[in-house]
């Protein structure tokens, strides 16, 4: 199975789109994602009681 890490662009993009508030489903529509990449690098990429940011999951 092969896959492919998300970009420094699209982990900015998710970081902006995920304080907008949008949902995983919608925001793996916006980047082409499944929308289980998107919750599962929202979770990845925090510090514990902190907030995602794209330069911490990178």
């Amino acid at each position: 199975m092969s896959y492919s890490h998300l970009s420094i662009i699209e982990r900015g993009q998710l970081e902006t789109l995920h304080r907008l508030g949008w949902s995983c489903r919608r925001i793996g529509r916006e980047l082409g994602r499944h929308p289980s990449t998107i919750a599962r690098e929202l979770s990845r990429g925090r510090k514990p009681g902190e907030a995602y940011t794209a330069c911490t999951a990178q």
